[in-house]
């Protein structure tokens, strides 16, 4: 029948083998982790350098946003390109009818100025 002296030494021999390639596995593991960590260490110390020039670039941002904002609103209550035409057309009714006002008051103008004239020389006379 079969021998468990054999089965015992091939187990004995595959759990040492086991064993063995564990602790080569947990030692490169460790290995492994340490590089892992030097690394973070490294990236969190050049982090650490940047982080002060993120802020002042958020701080910037902000104060742009901020900008914009206050132009934003003081160009909201400027007149549009419509307003504008709408203003255009409206001056240009008014100079029309300017004109015209000019051309009725200048007669009144003149018979002011000639009654004014004749009270003159009736006052030195």
């Amino acid at each position: 029948m079969t021998d468990w002296g054999n089965i015992a030494q091939i187990a004995a021999a595959i759990v040492g083998v086991a064993g063995f390639l564990t602790s080569l596995w947990a030692a490169r593991a460790k290995r492994f982790d340490d590089k892992i960590e030097a690394v973070i260490r490294k990236n969190e110390a050049a982090i650490d350098g940047v982080r002060p020039d993120i802020s002042r670039a958020f701080e910037r941002i902000d104060g742009a946003e901020q900008r914009l904002a206050r132009v934003e609103n003081e160009l909201a209550h400027l007149p549009n390109k419509d307003m504008v035409h709408a203003l255009q057309l409206g001056m240009s009714e008014l100079k029309g009818q300017m004109a015209a006002l000019v051309e009725r008051v200048t007669p009144i103008a003149r018979s002011i100025d000639r009654v004014e004239q004749s009270l003159i020389e009736r006052a030195d006379k």
